[in-house]
């Protein structure tokens, strides 16, 4: 791809007080996750899996938020397909979370 090109697909923001550029992708391209969600994604996840490990429920309530704004946040640079299939996780690991907590309450 020659710079010409490069610099056709950048469009400046001129409503921006810094401005910025945004990178236009052709309708159909599949663009894969970026190492920066991946990255994003594993630190959720984690956080999930320690909260759901401890034994005080504030903790786990408190590692399943930090965990769940992660991952949304590794949502973010992600195409769509991937989003749909990490969502779905999360509302899972949500879900389970909230059942530990009952379960807990009842003892």
């Amino acid at each position: 791809m020659s710079l010409a090109q490069k610099q056709s697909d950048l469009q400046p923001c001129s409503n921006r007080p810094f401005g910025c550029h945004i990178t236009v992708v052709a309708p159909g391209k599949d663009v894969g996750p970026t190492k920066t969600s991946l990255l994003l994604w594993a630190i959720g996840f984690s956080v999930f899996w320690i909260g759901v490990r401890l034994d005080e429920e504030v903790l786990l309530i408190v590692a399943a938020i930090v965990g769940s704004a992660f991952i949304l946040w590794g949502l973010v640079s992600a195409p769509m397909a991937i989003q749909l299939v990490i969502e779905i996780s999360l509302i899972v690991a949500l879900f389970s979370v909230c059942m530990t907590c009952v379960k807990r309450g009842l003892k």
